[in-house]
């Protein structure tokens, strides 16, 4: 053999070297991708699990604010309502400066008509209340649950602003009452701060019909290989399941005095001053029988009261009618998975 030969042929040995680094290297490539891709279509699981698992929960949390509302609007009208009947009484017994104008009868007939008006309007808002109560018993609860979510996943639906992930496949695996349901002003405290969950008292004497619920969806998707198929080896699909539970609670609570409690934005466009459920006057003011008083108007507010961050509450006294509401809002806050293990078809998954 000649030198060159020679040469040539101790060249050719470190093919063998460049072919395992090479390979080695794609499957290096092969696994970051294929980890990376894992990671992201798990986070994406996880994601709409618990967008699953809000929008399920919202059904009740929504319902349950309306009906605040709701029972807020009966409770203004109901307050307007006991307010002209006084006006209308002091009218009729010519109380309260009607007789400077010589106006009685057309007053007590502007009265009237606003008191009819009042009924009508809390009649309505109280039926509202009544269907709204009737739709939050627990059978029809769980049952809009479960058709929720088999809408939002529909293909129609999915990946629309009211709808869900199309990717996944969803199941609902438990909707139920939540227990314990500490005393409501608490209620919130116990998952926004778990730590002081063990230092409150469960609520006695809970009506079952309004129970806060609890539920948890799973998700799952089998999830093709990022890396196409090469020299007859073609990567294995896997699958992703992600599981998300929520439940409801009352997140935020507001101490509220209309007719005291200034609008922000209605006094930036007036220039003035303006306030929530201010003074009305069905019948006109009156305010001209010596004493400054408006014995024909609806008052809503007329005690200031002094906050104290502090203490977290308020103090005033009190020396005219007022308004006054505690009212609460709900939310759905994520909450630890309850249901024990599960097979993969009742997961959502194909098989």
């Amino acid at each position: 053999m000649t030198p060159a030969m020679k040469h040539h042929a101790q060249r050719g040995q470190v093919l063998p070297v460049w072919a395992v680094g090479i390979a080695a290297m794609l499957m290096l490539a092969f696994m970051v991708i294929r980890y990376a891709d894992i990671v992201q279509w798990q986070i994406r699981a996880q994601n709409a699990a618990d967008s699953a698992a809000q929008a399920v929960m919202a059904l009740q949390t929504e319902q349950l604010n309306e009906m605040t509302s709701t029972l807020y609007a009966a409770a203004v009208e109901e307050y307007r309502i006991r307010f002209t009947l006084y006006g209308m009484s002091n009218l009729a017994f010519g109380n309260g400066g009607c007789q400077t104008t010589s106006a009685c009868d057309s007053r007590y007939q502007a009265e009237y008509t606003s008191y009819l008006k009042a009924v009508y309007r809390y009649r309505a808002e109280v039926e509202l209340l009544s269907q709204i109560a009737a739709n939050l018993n627990f059978a029809t609860t769980q049952t809009d649950a479960s058709a929720l979510l088999a809408k939002m996943q529909q293909p129609a639906v999915c990946g629309t602003s009211g709808g869900l992930d199309c990717a996944f496949n969803y199941a609902l695996l438990k909707y139920q009452v939540r227990t314990p349901v500490y005393q409501v002003l608490m209620d919130s405290v116990a998952f926004v701060l778990p730590s002081e969950g063990r230092h409150m008292n469960p609520a006695l004497n809970v009506n079952a019909a309004y129970n806060p619920a609890e539920v948890e969806v799973s998700v799952c998707a089998d999830v093709p290989s990022p890396v196409p198929g090469f020299f007859g080896f073609q990567p294995a699909a896997y699958r992703v399941v992600a599981r998300s539970a929520a439940t409801a609670v009352m997140r935020e609570q507001d101490w509220f005095q209309p007719g005291s409690l200034q609008n922000p934005f209605k006094s930036s466009l007036g220039g003035g001053l303006a306030y929530y459920q201010p003074e009305e006057f069905p019948s006109g003011s009156s305010a001209n029988d010596g004493t400054g008083f408006d014995w024909y108007a609806v008052q809503y507010g007329g005690n200031s009261a002094t906050a104290y961050a502090a203490l977290d509450g308020y103090a005033f006294q009190v020396f005219d009618d007022d308004f006054t509401k505690f009212v609460g809002w709900w939310g759905a806050v994520p909450i630890r998975p309850f249901v024990g293990y599960q097979n993969s078809i009742q997961l959502g998954c194909s098989s």
